[in-house]
């Protein structure tokens, strides 16, 4: 008699690699369900990144010697903070002609 009791024969080197695959695949799965935090300031190339339309750093640029997107300054630094350019985004969304006809034929 073994002090080892098993449930199913399976050959041990099999039985290591089942058993590595699935503590691998539980760590990929949590790590997966863990986000990583975004930061709450960008930087001009992680605005560039972060906009649907990947603007030119020169436009980007241009926005802040006009004032015409929220930021802030660090030093030389140009910041941009991510709710407020959210903000921004969806204030400056322009309205549909089908919405303008509809607001045109509602009163």
């Amino acid at each position: 008699m073994t002090d080892q009791t098993f449930l199913f024969q399976m050959p041990i080197d099999e039985f290591k690699d089942f058993l590595n695959s699935a503590i691998e695949e539980v760590v990929n799965k949590t790590l997966a369900a863990v986000k990583q935090p975004e930061p709450e300031y960008l930087t001009i190339d992680q605005l560039r990144d972060y906009l649907p339309q990947n603007p030119a750093k020169q436009t980007v640029y241009q926005w802040v010697h006009f004032k015409q997107v929220p930021y802030h300054k660090r030093g030389k630094s140009v910041l941009f903070k991510r709710s407020e350019i959210d903000q921004w985004i969806s204030e400056t969304r322009r309205t549909t002609s089908a919405e303008a006809e509809r607001r045109v034929n509602n009163g």
